[in-house]
């Protein structure tokens, strides 16, 4: 029922409910033939305020919304509407992709424009203070899936209900930063939704990068220069206490539009979260500093890295529910991880899974999680292969001259002896994992990056201990070349990775089957898309450069049954926002430290909508540096599923294999393959195992086996640890910077740019022993 006509309605206060806790869901589902089928709810309508107290008047979903949410979204909401606004407080929405998380949102800020617009005082007094008038609703979002948010909020709300929250103010659809201005002058003015990036968020809070130097915001003892306010901006100002005291300068216009952002959205929403991965960053403080304690984190994986990623979430919508960050480390932290790799002992074993549910137990009225697990009857199988194939010859001998080069390098030395002292620290250590990520991918790739590098930085001092690229570019790449002629490096069976995916595309064609191919290199989509044209093959491609309000076009396209059967697609840039369904397989070519955004990208095709069985086909290149990230990934997915999602799957992470990345390409054993393939019957599977080129087949869902319990003498102990716990928690001071008053000219700069996960990855990557 829409609460617009509820004061005209004899049903809305006297809504017959039969139970007061949360209902199961009425949608009946069943999956035929790997084709999700689904009922339609019954008529009765949801209530919003199911954890209402005594008394209190229930409050009915809009029913042209409710009848099409899933039974996940619904409890999604009532948990939302609880947490915002019964307990005045933030939330943490992490629904896995595909879930539905922003038709959620869209949901809960429809029902409270219109609670606050009823008749009825027994409804509209149900919100807080800071949720009654103008609605100022602000989200931060990756630029990428702004242009998504607004579709969704016209898809949910009537054009006719909530003219409020269907006006859109977007800063950066405008170039002019007057335009800006004016943008973010009307939001305030007239309250609606307010859609910005983060980057965006945080340049307006500390000022742009190129002007925060050397500290953020203001530099030290530079005055900000000052602008003259609009008439209606000047009265504000000397309402909110100048007094209209012409000796006192008025605001510049960067401390208009800094106020403006901080202190006048009375609900804030963070899409894709996991960004709040640093409580010292300028984006989290950025968040921080926002006024308002109705804050909602939206991720579909909360721990995507580390436990700090996690923490630092936790706290930005409930501070002070978890420890300060110091205790917290110790108290949960190391324990919870030291008992996570298949070398843990059982008195490790035992700590960490009580240590973790502790962790769930506090977190458990503050997050709400749903994974497939949940609408698995909804959708069709998915099986996730990891393939290991090789390095070829020429791959081997660049790859050994390249990571005996960056040793040296770091060393300054190569006698023998000083390789057996001392850690090494490796001084450009993820940039050296990039080039090797890309000579694993391709020579001819390797060979055209670094040559662009080496002349664009073959005059520049490098680092000391630090080899310039084009020192590095000639001890390996021109030795090679030397060798072997400069022809070597094109043809592409000197790849193994390379022609299985080219065989993948091949048979796909055939098969008349879409396919989604994942890299994080756009240099290798170039690669792939010249040499898919030589053959004939037409594709479709979304990468960084392609412009946001572009995607939502070229998906279409690909949906059509005439267009390509093929999309590339650059892992960051199209991992998130996009529902790609007509595809039914996926190809993660390569990866970095974070696993979560391969997660993403299957998510693309893997969700709700999709009707066939969905195959994976992620690579591994044996012997190299790859075995170690894939045992890190192993580590940080087992954490993600314990701690986010209950799971137990089994230990695979060798603590032995954290620093492995810089070693000589070792050996790649063939397995015995027969057995994995007279169960597996994919015909894409069979032709890559019948050409030679795979070495080792894993199942992803080893990930979801169970291996452990928690007996009567661990839950006693559990409640030990439970008020141990307590006695560390108290006051904390830490978050004193969260006036919004507060001087920002001190704080330190950090790089920004550097990609999700590598912080932690650094950390126990970038040496070798």
């Amino acid at each position: 029922m829409d609460l617009v006509a509820r004061a005209s309605s004899s049903k809305f206060n006297n809504v017959e409910i039969a139970i007061k806790s949360p209902s199961p869901s009425k949608t009946s589902e069943s999956n035929v033939h790997g084709k999700a089928q689904v009922v339609l709810r019954s008529p009765e309508p949801e209530i919003v305020n199911i954890d209402r107290s005594d008394g209190v008047d229930p409050i009915p979903f809009p029913q042209h919304i409710s009848n099409k949410l899933f039974g996940s979204q619904i409890e999604g909401v009532q948990f939302l509407w609880r947490e915002i606004v019964q307990n005045e407080g933030g939330a943490l929405l992490a629904h896995t992709m595909g879930m539905g998380k922003t038709a959620q949102i869209v949901t809960l800020l429809y029902i409270i424009s219109q609670v606050e617009k009823s008749d009825d005082e027994k409804i509209f007094t149900q919100l807080p203070e800071n949720l009654c008038g103008d609605l100022h609703v602000l989200i931060v979002a990756p630029p990428g899936l702004l242009q998504n948010w607004r579709q969704e909020f016209c898809k949910w709300i009537p054009e006719t209900s909530d003219e409020q929250l269907l006006q859109f103010f977007v800063p950066g659809d405008e170039k002019n930063p007057g335009q800006r201005a004016e943008v973010f002058r009307a939001w305030s003015e007239s309250g609606g939704v307010l859609l910005m990036g983060y980057q965006m968020l945080r340049d307006y809070v500390f000022g742009p990068a190129n002007k925060r130097k050397p500290g953020a915001g203001n530099p030290k003892g530079r005055k900000a220069k000052r602008a003259k306010l609009p008439r209606k901006a000047k009265k504000e100002y000397t309402e909110q206490g100048n007094s209209g005291d012409e000796s006192q300068e008025p605001y510049s216009e960067a401390e208009e539009l800094r106020n403006i952002i901080l202190q006048k959205p009375c609900i804030v929403i963070a899409d894709e979260a996991h960004a709040i991965k640093n409580e010292n960053s300028m984006m989290s403080k950025s968040l921080n500093l926002i006024q308002t304690k109705s804050r909602i984190a939206l991720t579909g994986s909360p721990l995507a890295n580390n436990l700090k990623e996690y923490y630092c979430m936790v706290d930005w919508i409930a501070s002070g529910l978890l420890p300060a960050w110091e205790k917290f480390r110790n108290f949960f932290v190391h324990p919870i991880e030291a008992g996570l790799y298949e070398e843990s002992s059982d008195a490790e074993k035992a700590s960490s899974q009580r240590r973790l549910a502790i962790l769930r137990y506090k977190m458990a009225t503050k997050i709400h999680r749903r994974d497939l697990s949940q609408i698995r009857h909804q959708l069709p199988e998915k099986t996730e292969f990891l393939i290991t194939v090789e390095l070829t010859k020429l791959q081997k001998n660049i790859y050994s001259r390249f990571v005996k080069r960056v040793v040296e390098a770091n060393r300054g030395r190569e006698d023998e002896e000083a390789e057996k002292k001392d850690p090494l620290e490796i001084k450009g250590f993820f940039d050296h994992v990039k080039s090797m990520r890309i000579l694993l991918n391709h020579p001819k790739i390797f060979y055209d990056v670094f040559n662009e590098r080496a002349k664009a930085n073959g005059r520049k001092e490098g680092i000391k201990g630090f080899d310039t690229f084009a020192t590095l570019f000639e001890s390996t790449v021109c030795g090679v070349e030397k060798d072997e002629g400069r022809d070597c490096f094109d043809d592409p069976k000197h790849s193994n990775r390379m022609m299985c995916l080219f065989q993948i595309v091949e048979l796909a064609e055939i098969m008349n089957e879409k396919v989604l191919v994942f890299s994080t290199s756009v240099p290798t989509l170039n690669y792939i898309q010249e040499q898919l044209k030589s053959r004939g093959i037409a594709t479709t491609r979304i990468d960084g450069q392609t412009k946001p309000a572009l995607r939502q076009a070229i998906t279409k396209s690909f949906d059509n049954d005439e267009g390509a059967n093929i999309m590339l697609i650059s892992t960051k840039a199209g991992g998130v926002g996009l529902n790609i369904t007509a595809a039914s397989r996926v190809v993660i070519f390569d990866f970095d430290f974070s696993p979560q955004d391969q997660e993403q990208a299957i998510g693309r095709a893997y969700r709700l909508g999709q009707m066939k069985p969905v195959y994976v086909y992620r690579f591994k290149v044996g012997g190299t540096f790859e075995d170690a990230m894939t045992n890190k990934a192993r580590f940080k997915m087992s954490l993600a599923a314990r701690v986010v999602d209950s799971s137990k799957p089994v230990k695979l992470a060798k603590l032995g294999r954290k620093k492995e990345y810089f070693n000589p390409p070792g050996e790649c054993r063939q397995e015995d393959l027969s057995e994995f393939m007279k169960e597996y019957k994919d015909p894409l599977l069979q032709v890559l195992v019948a050409s030679g080129l795979v070495k080792g087949i894993d199942l992803q869902d080893t990930f979801d086996v169970g291996d452990d319990q928690m007996d009567e003498n661990e839950e006693k102990l559990f409640q030990e640890d439970l008020d141990a716990l307590s006695k560390l928690e108290g006051p904390r001071d830490h978050h004193d910077e969260k006036d919004a008053d507060a001087d920002f000219g001190d704080l330190e700069e950090e790089e920004e740019e550097e990609e999700e996960g590598e912080s932690d990855a650094e950390e126990e990557g970038a040496s070798i022993e």
